[in-house]
């Protein structure tokens, strides 16, 4: 599997091998030693913990960099230093990795990033869940220019510099208009997927121009 595979998957597929490998990986490294007594079982063994262990680094090197622009979003607004932030990031991650190691539902991951983030913030950004829930959806929703221009404005730091002009906020009503519909295909899963944040019910009459999903990622 190539970085290039890797990079051009969905984030809820890259969530799904996430959470599969590193359970994996940790039954291979619990397996007992009188089980890998022959030397072509211990090469065995050794050979599979190698080829998860290259998966997990490349799924992880991007699914962090998805989610590096909300979680320093979150983490500012937590109250975390400049300083600190790429320690606390990290100390995030972590906390997530052994969490999802008993994970029987890969559409839970979301839920357990966000308590991972709160285990090691001195405040909870509650404003921001709704945003934060929505980055594996944003994904979800068709290449396209509009989507880029949502992912950059809600999630990219740089974004917040200058306020967004009339191309730009044509494209994010475009973009609202195509997350609605994304959201939709979701149906049920949705209140799993974004820990109870977002139910279908809750989105199933909104209309245009979406104002609800302007204030989710851009609360005042």
């Amino acid at each position: 599997m190539s970085r290039k595979d890797v990079q051009d998957r969905s984030t809820l597929i890259l969530i799904k091998e996430f959470i599969t490998n590193s359970q994996s990986l940790r039954a291979y490294q619990e397996v007992p030693p009188e089980k890998t007594k022959r030397w072509w079982r211990k090469k065995v063994l050794k050979w599979k913990k190698d080829g998860l262990h290259k998966k997990l680094r490349q799924i992880l090197d991007v699914l962090t960099a998805r989610y590096e622009g909300v979680l320093y979003q979150i983490l500012r607004h937590s109250g975390v230093s400049a300083g600190a932030l790429k320690s606390t990031v990290t100390a995030v991650w972590v906390s997530c990795q052994d969490k999802i190691l008993t994970l029987s539902d890969y559409r839970e991951f979301s839920a357990v990033l966000w308590e991972s983030y709160v285990s090691v913030s001195p405040v909870e950004a509650r404003t921001l869940r709704p945003r934060f829930m929505l980055r594996q959806i944003v994904d979800e929703m068709p290449s396209s220019d509009e989507r880029g221009v949502l992912i950059y404005r809600a999630y990219d730091t740089a974004s917040s510099i200058d306020p967004p002009g009339k191309e730009v906020l044509t494209k994010l009503n475009k973009a609202y208009e195509m997350l609605h519909l994304e959201l939709l295909k979701q149906g049920d899963d949705l209140e799993i997927l974004t820990g109870g944040e977002i139910a279908l019910e809750d989105i199933k009459n909104f209309e245009a121009p979406f104002a609800h999903y302007e204030e989710w990622f851009f609360p005042e």
